[in-house]
């Protein structure tokens, strides 16, 4: 049978029931069982009935020899019937002693009753099922293979045992019955609602859904199911103590053989806690993206795995583009290899790194970001990645760059305003002593062109002086509500003057210009300044525009500018389609005695002096140059409320006044001091001189004093002090301040107290 496998079960089993061992489904034993077409043919063993049958059919005597075998058998015990006959059926299936066979065999044999049970043929042959029928001579069996409808059972209880171990909630409902009530419930379904299932058979599944249940999904469904269609989709629903959750949710119909819906199987998987999961990923993501920064990830392998929106802002690339690509490729200039290895050497130790970095950009610009990287760790807690948390410090270096240049510039102010103070009181004396001489001398003397030569050499050198005063912001400013139009018009004829036929100037003035408060000829210096730098860069001719306008500096603006505060301004633009400037000139441009030009055609301090003059306004200036393509300089200054008022002409010098009241003269320079109570005793006025505060003072208190002269800076009292002492003890006394330094007069001083 088959290589040696008994008709039964080779490995028997207890019955439970004190038979000997077998694989036994079910016995039969009332003889009203067995089929009566079966029985009428026992007797006759050699039966042309029983060659032709589907059955297979054996005969055994009460010896237990094979006394007839059909076809059907030969096919199922895989031997011919030749082979078989005669034989005991215990010596050619010795493995048959002790099987559910010889029990069932034995049994018929002694109780002469008819039996029926199920067996396999060995362990993996067909099952069969057994019915054995007492005969006059022995017993006769019959075989019917069963295979099919065990595997079918199998399979209705594989079915079964899946839907109950299914972590998934199943439910059938039936599509025949108006309210498509529920048949079946699994445990899954009953852990997931609360619900038994006593509770929830016969019911539409409706009652699952709450107030918050989408009625979008809800009618959905409705329309899925009336189509006969499968439904899939995420819904709210409410258990038995009526917590909500959201389950995923699968319908699929169920057709009978001629196409008709009969059924609905509907799978549900409870993914609250999924759905929260996701949620927080995506309030993480949204935060993520939100921030002004770039956040970036990658694995290992130095592929990107997170690229943030602001990552896709700075460096041009698109989340799409970039996802799987190695980061060296995308961002990292072949000049970061150095700091590539900082960072590398870091992450090895599981440390987080901070620094700056330069990057780039899509369209292969490089540029500064402030990177800080943090080691990404797996369950082993090895470094499997790194997050990189980069800022964009353009700006930031920009505005270093200006506060560098700034505080450079103010250095170089403080030095030169200094120097040009300690100069001028040189100048000043020496001016004083040619007037002096000049006055003294009759016209036609030999002398008087010398000095006269001198009083030249020493204007030049005023003037001088003050430029280096107006570039550390140390000139006297006489501000005005002034309209820029105005004085723009004013100097025109004087700029075509300056301009040469080969260049055109051009004017657009802005209407309803607003007004600032500003030092006319001062402003006048800056723009003549600028009218000749730009003759100068235009030797063969070109365009001079200048332009007014309004204009308003926001925050973000403001910003990108060190020293300019957000506000309303006033803006002087002059523009020239010249040689332009190289990165190097730009550099220091504003610092004093830096040219570019031949020897003796500048002294360097035009664009200082510009410098100085806006900011001593409150103003900005700032320019953009381009070699070959030319240069623009833009002043904002603040826009003032005043109305302009008509502009006073310069007043022409009379004679110095003469006079006999008594002036008290406070210098701590003696040179100062002796040529202004020189030239005051020449005009008639009594002079003392004092060389410091305490002097002045005990002067003052033996003498009628008319007016105090006094310089503000000096050793031990300063002039102002000295000033207010002398009034609260003089009342009668009027005082006059004088500075080289303009920073060093008390606005108060130089508002109330320089009359005469």
């Amino acid at each position: 049978m088959r290589g040696g496998a008994s008709v039964c079960a080779t490995t028997p089993t207890s019955t439970g029931r004190g038979g000997p061992r077998g694989e036994t489904v079910s016995t039969q034993g009332p003889r009203e069982s067995i089929p009566e077409a079966s029985v009428g043919v026992l007797n006759e063993p050699n039966s042309t009935l029983l060659e032709y049958i589907a059955e297979a059919f054996i005969a055994f005597d009460s010896a237990g020899r094979f006394t007839y075998v059909n076809p059907e058998a030969e096919r199922i015990l895989e031997r011919p019937r030749e082979t078989l006959l005669g034989r005991v059926v215990w010596d050619v299936f010795p493995e048959v002693r002790g099987s559910v066979f010889e029990h069932h065999y034995q049994l018929v044999l002694a109780n002469r009753q008819p039996l029926m049970y199920e067996a396999r043929l060995g362990r993996r042959g067909p099952w069969l099922e057994v019915r054995v029928y007492p005969r006059p001579d022995g017993i006769g069996v019959f075989l019917r293979d069963i295979t099919a409808r065990k595997q079918s059972e199998e399979a209705l209880r594989l079915r079964d045992r899946a839907l109950a171990a299914s972590h998934s909630g199943i439910l059938i409902t039936d599509a025949l019955l108006e309210d498509n009530p529920i048949i079946y419930c699994n445990p899954a379904f009953e852990r997931i609602t609360g619900y038994t299932a006593d509770e929830v058979l016969g019911r539409n599944s409706l009652f699952l859904h709450g107030h918050d249940t989408d009625p979008e999904v809800r009618e959905s469904i409705r329309q899925a199911m009336r189509q006969g269609q499968p439904f899939t989709g995420t819904i709210l629903n409410y258990r038995k103590d009526g917590t909500p959750f959201w389950s995923e949710l699968a319908i699929s119909p169920i057709r009978d053989e001629s196409g008709r819906v009969t059924h609905f199987v509907g799978v549900m998987c409870d993914v609250t806690e999924q759905r929260r999961a996701l949620e927080a990923m995506r309030f993480q993501a949204h935060l993520l993206n939100i921030v002004d920064q770039a956040v970036i990830a990658v694995d290992g392998q130095g592929m990107i795995r997170y690229w943030n929106q602001y990552a896709e802002q700075l460096y041009g690339w698109s989340a799409a583009e970039v996802l799987g690509t190695n980061a060296r490729d995308i961002i990292l200039p072949d000049s970061a290899t150095a700091d590539t290895k900082k960072i590398l050497m870091h992450l090895r130790d599981g440390r987080r790194w901070s620094g700056e970095f330069m990057v780039r950009r899509r369209d292969g610009t490089i540029f500064p970001v402030f990177v800080t990287t943090y080691p990404i760790f797996d369950e082993a807690g090895e470094v499997a990645g790194m997050v990189g948390v980069a800022v964009d410090i353009s700006d930031r270096k920009r505005l270093e760059a200006q506060l560098i240049h700034a505080q450079r510039m103010e250095s170089v102010g403080r030095l030169a305003g200094g120097v040009a103070h300690d100069f001028n009181n040189l100048l000043t004396a020496i001016a004083g002593y040619t007037s002096v001489i000049e006055a003294m001398l009759p016209p036609n003397h030999p002398v008087l062109e010398d000095v006269q030569a001198l009083q030249q050499v020493a204007h030049r050198a005023g003037h001088l002086t003050r430029q280096l005063l107006a570039f550390a912001r140390k000139q006297t400013m006489e501000p005005v509500p002034l309209n820029l139009n105005d004085l723009v018009a004013d100097l025109g004829p004087i700029f075509r003057r300056l301009l040469s036929e080969e260049i055109e100037l051009i004017v657009h003035p802005a209407p309803d210009l607003g007004v600032v408060r500003a030092d006319p000829v001062q402003l006048e210096q800056v723009l003549v300044n600028l009218v000749v730098n730009a003759r100068d860069a235009m030797p063969a001719g070109g365009k001079l525009t200048i332009e007014t306008a309004n204009v308003t500096i926001g925050l973000p603006d403001a910003e990108r500018h060190i020293d300019l505060a957000p506000g309303n301004y006033v803006l002087i633009t002059v523009s020239d389609t010249g040689s332009g400037m190289s990165p190097a000139v730009k550099e220091h441009a504003f610092e004093p005695f830096f040219t570019t030009k031949e020897e003796g055609r500048g002294t360097g301090l035009g664009l200082s002096t510009c410098y100085g003059v806006v900011k001593q306004h409150g103003g900005h200036i700032w320019f953009y140059s381009e070699e070959g393509y030319g240069t623009t300089f833009k002043i904002y200054l603040p826009r003032s409320d005043e109305q302009p008022g008509a502009r006073a002409e310069q007043e022409a010098r009379d004679a110095l006044p003469v006079g006999s009241e008594t002036v008290l003269v406070v210098e701590d320079e003696e040179m100062l001091r002796a040529i202004a109570a020189r030239t005051l005793r020449s005009l008639g006025y009594t002079v003392y001189e004092a060389g410091s505060g305490d002097e002045a003072l005990a002067i003052a208190s033996t003498v009628w004093v008319d007016l105090l002269l006094t310089d503000v800076v000096m050793p031990q009292m300063r002039g102002d002090a000295l000033a207010e002492q002398l009034q609260a003890r003089l009342p009668h006394t009027k005082g006059r301040l004088r500075s080289g330094n303009t920073d060093a007069v008390p606005f108060k001083h130089l508002t109330r107290r320089t009359k005469r």
